[in-house]
C-alpha cells in the first residue's frame, strides 16, 4: 500500500469504528488507540492516549496488555516503535 491508502484506512477505520461509542467504550477505544499508535511509530501521541485510558478507568494491567500486544504486533511486522514510555514508568 501507498502512503495515501494507508492514511486514508486509518481515517475510515477512526471515524467509522473507534469514534462511534455504540461499538466500542472509552476504554476500548483507547486501548485501540494506545495500539494503533505504538505501531504507528508514534511514541508520544500514544502517551498521550495512554494517560486518557487510565483516566477513563483502565487498570494499570490493561494497559500493560495493550502495549505488550502492539509491541508484539510490531516485532512481527519489523515496524519502528519510537521510544515507548512503559506502564511501570508512569507516576501515579
Amino acid at each position: 500500500m501507498d502512503d495515501l491508502t494507508d492514511l486514508l484506512n486509518i481515517k475510515t477505520n477512526y471515524e467509522l469504528w473507534m469514534s462511534e461509542d455504540a461499538i466500542l467504550s472509552n476504554i476500548e477505544t483507547q486501548l485501540c488507540n494506545v495500539a494503533l499508535l505504538i505501531c504507528n511509530n508514534s511514541p508520544i501521541q500514544m502517551l498521550w492516549h495512554l494517560n486518557g485510558l487510565l483516566q477513563h478507568g483502565a487498570t494499570r494491567e490493561e494497559a500493560q496488555f495493550a502495549q505488550d500486544l502492539a509491541l508484539a504486533v510490531a516485532r512481527q511486522f519489523n515496524a519502528k516503535t519510537g521510544d515507548i514510555t512503559k506502564i511501570e514508568d508512569l507516576k501515579g
